[in-house]
């Protein structure tokens, strides 16, 4: 059996690049190990609620977004948050602060101190900064510490739910970082970009996990579930012969060009006997764990109005929740009538031990109960646990991506795609898939 194309790995990496190999006309095969599409994009129902187990909400429409969801013919079922939604709050000393929108609300807010806000108005005098700096050196720099510390420890909580200690600011804010080099200020920069993207956030009326259902009914007979690749080899005539193990045993095919859009340790266990130094590369990729709450309760039960996004807490606040979306109130149809649901993030890079505490429910209920008054019991509770959930950009990670691509130089043809490489978020990996697929395209044309 031979193949133009084999990807490997069906989450919404290997999905997406499939999914464009195959409208360019290409014979493509996808090949996942479990028995599902989609990866962490699972949504589920659950006695009236709709949760997500992974993701929340895609992030953006950009071009290549736009183009898969027009192809699959899921337009008019993307559901936008409500208007509410937009309203989005930080916990801090015990209580809920909005995050401001305007220069007023800048001001008035108590959220920050008053000399932090000025501090923050002084970012265009500072001088730029030099080499591969932590997300923390980069922001305390620029805004001071009071403001690294409340907003930027929240929001890099919300994306990477990592350490603004250890994140590498080149790697999680290559754009911010291009601002400060080209205009010494990122406040200055951006009033000064013309670039104008549409960042809304959706979803669909059956969740995230709808749209990697529908590629994969775009990819019928293509699509293989419960195989694993065993081995991958590269013959002298630049093909690459790959074992699979199946329901039906082991076999074997033949293809052109193969992309690996599985997680960088599970790549690296299969590439192994190819390339040691390019396995030990990927391995260098760490990741973090991540613990995902859902909570129902009815709505007499909650004192908050919860109207809005959810919030986000510093680390400095010593709690274990690193943040809760209000999730009923972000999209409609997400709870039964007069309950609502609450999504709650727990883990990361900072709370290392959160995986494997077993008291760590009963300490996020109480946690919950105290930040939105909530009185009583939930009425649903339901918990899903990553161990590797999300990669961390670490320091040092542009310098180790830009190894793994030099170790692929020698296997044309051969490729990695996914989450540890130029963006952790569902959008982002689309659009690296669509990158991705144009230049397989040209490699196999050449």
């Amino acid at each position: 059996m031979q193949r133009d194309v084999v990807v490997i790995g069906a989450g919404i990496s290997g999905l997406a690049a499939a999914f464009y190999l195959k409208k360019k006309g290409l014979d493509v095969s996808l090949f996942e190990k479990s028995e599902h599409v989609g990866g962490v994009i699972r949504s589920l129902h659950k006695e009236g609620y709709l949760l997500e187990e992974g993701p929340n909400t895609y992030m953006g429409l950009t071009d290549p977004v736009q183009e898969m969801v027009e192809s699959l013919g899921l337009t008019e079922s993307m559901v936008f948050p409500q208007k509410h939604a937009s309203k989005r709050f930080i916990f801090r000393k015990g209580k809920l602060y909005r995050l401001p929108t305007n220069p007023f609300h800048y001001f008035t807010s108590g959220l920050l101190s008053f000399s932090s806000k000025l501090r923050i108005l002084c970012e265009p005098l500072v001088s730029k900064g030099r080499g591969d700096e932590t997300v923390g050196q980069f922001f305390q720099k620029r805004i001071g510490p009071e403001g690294t510390r409340i907003l930027v420890d929240s929001f890099v909580c919300g994306i990477y739910a990592g350490d603004i200690d250890k994140l590498s600011a080149n790697a999680c804010f290559p754009n911010l970082v291009e601002l400060e080099r080209r205009h010494r200020s990122i406040f200055v920069g951006m009033l000064k970009s013309k670039q104008k993207k549409d960042r809304r956030l959706f979803s669909f009326p059956q969740g995230m996990q709808q749209l990697p259902l529908e590629i994969s009914k775009m990819l019928s007979s293509n699509l293989y579930l419960n195989h694993h690749v065993l081995s991958i080899e590269k013959t002298n005539k630049n093909f690459y012969t790959l074992t699979f193990e199946g329901p039906q045993g082991e076999k074997q095919l033949e293809t052109r060009s193969v992309i690996f859009a599985t997680p960088a340790y599970v790549s690296a266990e299969v590439l192994q006997r190819l390339d040691s130094h390019l396995a030990t590369a990927l391995l260098g990729v760490p990741y973090t764990s991540l613990c995902v709450f859902h909570f129902g309760y009815e709505k007499a039960q909650i004192k908050h109005p919860l109207k809005g996004f959810g919030f986000l807490i510093p680390r400095s606040q010593k709690k274990r929740t690193l943040g809760v979306l209000w999730s009923s109130s972000l999209f409609s149809n997400r709870a039964p009538e007069d309950h609502k649901l609450l999504t709650v993030m727990v883990g990361g890079a900072t709370d290392p031990t959160a995986y494997g505490d077993p008291l760590l429910l009963n300490q996020i209920k109480s946690e919950l109960s105290y930040m939105l008054k909530i009185q009583g019991k939930p009425k649903m509770v339901h918990e899903k646990k990553w161990m590797k959930a999300i990669p961390q950009y670490n320091i040092g990670h542009v310098e180790r991506r830009k190894n793994i691509f030099n170790h692929l130089k020698q296997y044309p043809g051969l490729y990695v795609c996914g989450n540890y490489l130029n963006g952790v978020s569902t959008t982002q990996c689309i659009e690296q898939a669509k990158f991705l697929s144009d230049r397989v395209s040209s490699y196999l044309g050449s």
